[in-house]
């Protein structure tokens, strides 16, 4: 049964391979940004509805989301999609997809489609869900989905990312609290009757400083980074009456987080009783440590090796050769399940996704080694023909992996059983 279930699923990818390669390629090439992804929103949709799937836009209150559904019964498997962009990597420095997130959205659904054929080829039983996420890169989509429980009649959940490598995630993610911090204070002359001024610049350097100090004292795992979203103006003769930052903070568990965004918080609430200001501290986002679940995760690494990783030509890696000295410039193996411990330093909105229900995910080389992530490098590459290769591969690994739990209630009962004896 294994052996012909692979092979109706390679089958099956195959057919959409041109298909799913232009639509990535169209998606590509419009890169929207986060909770503007109207373009591939609209695409990706459009495409499943084709499909026969029923489709549902705007879920969650969010305009570019959308969730497209197939088949009927137990159980429900979901497929999660992104699409969003990151600004300055495109020409003219506008956005551009250097996360590979044209590929992940397209790949995802494939993978829906592929599943709903099978399923509905062999008269089996079964709900396919795939849901397009806006903003994973800044704004947590999911975490908006998740609060407003689009997920919550799904038996399990599938999903993907271009890589440079080939593997099951068995790690975690760092878990990510995202504020605003604003300062507001009192404009006046910086010569003539600085005495009236109070600064919020002043405030932000004086937050980023006990922030530095903070950063001695906290778990060592733990990440905190900022960035000024408003230094209050362009002339120093004038004492800045409103100035803004961002800040993240990342560790390997949201408790962890939450322990030292709220010390931050005191340092923001310092730094504007030094300068007589008013402060704004909003938490605007908060993702999830990644939670893999193993039951799956070894299902998902099972499919990988009997699909086989993706296979790259001499040409692939000719065009690779612009973006990676390194010879063969992409990866032929899978690697070896649970090779890696500790956590990925990384953090994702999948991570909200997997504490409400059974999900797993994988990695697909997609890109040239040594490419650095959220590089315009990595766009570049995201709409070559090896980027094609990765992502049909990420579709059909993840069809097959979903097609042999929606065939076996011993396998989902042991993903949701391993899924309540987690750590709340």
């Amino acid at each position: 049964m294994e052996h012909g279930r692979i092979t109706a699923i390679r089958n099956l990818a195959a057919q959409l391979g041109a298909e799913l390669s232009a639509l990535s390629d169209a998606i590509g090439a419009h890169p929207e940004q986060a909770f503007h992804e109207v373009y591939a929103c609209q695409t990706l949709s459009r495409y499943l509805a084709e499909k026969g799937f029923s489709v549902d836009m705007g879920i969650g209150g969010l305009s570019t989301a959308f969730a497209a559904s197939r088949g009927s019964g137990w159980p429900v498997i979901g497929f999660l999609g992104e699409y969003d962009a990151l600004p300055g990597l495109g020409e003219n420095g506008g956005a551009g997809h250097g996360c590979g997130h044209n590929l992940l959205g397209t790949g995802a659904a494939g993978a829906a489609i592929v599943l709903s054929e099978y399923l509905e080829g062999r008269d089996l039983p079964g709900t396919v869900r795939f849901f397009g996420c806006p903003a994973e890169e800044a704004g947590a989509g999911k975490e908006i989905l998740a609060r407003e429980g689009v997920f919550s009649e799904l038996s399990a959940c599938f999903t993907w990312h271009p890589e440079t490598h080939n593997r099951a995630v068995t790690q975690s993610t760092l878990a990510n609290l995202i504020a605003e911090v604003e300062f507001h204070g009192t404009a006046s002359h910086a010569a003539s009757s600085p005495q009236l001024g109070r600064s919020a610049l002043d405030a932000c350097e004086l937050m980023n400083v006990g922030a530095n100090y903070l950063r001695e004292h906290v778990p060592p795992d733990v990440r905190v980074h900022y960035a000024y979203t408003n230094a209050g103006g362009q002339s120093p003769n004038i004492v800045q009456a409103s100035a803004s930052l961002l800040y993240y903070v990342r560790a390997e568990t949201l408790s962890a987080a939450e322990d030292v965004l709220a010390r931050l918080h005191d340092v923001a609430r310092g730094a504007a009783l030094m300068t007589g200001t008013e402060l704004s501290f909003r938490r605007t986002s908060t993702m999830s440590d990644y939670l893999p679940n193993g039951t799956l995760s070894r299902l998902a690494d099972k499919a990988f090796h009997e699909i086989g990783a993706p296979a790259f030509t001499e040409e692939d890696e000719a065009a690779a050769g612009r973006f990676s000295a390194k010879k063969p410039p992409f990866s032929a193996e899978i690697e070896p399940y649970g090779a890696y411990s500790g956590s990925l330093p990384i953090s994702s909105d999948v991570g909200n996704v997997s504490h409400l229900v059974p999900t797993a995910q994988i990695y697909v080389a997609c890109f040239a080694a040594g490419t650095p992530f959220h590089d315009r490098r990595m766009a570049e590459q995201s709409v070559l023909p090896a980027a094609h290769k990765g992502m049909m591969t990420a579709a059909a690994v993840l069809a097959a992996a979903a097609a042999e739990l929606a065939e076996s209630d011993g396998l989902l009962a042991a993903a949701q059983a391993e899924f309540l004896q987690r750590d709340p």
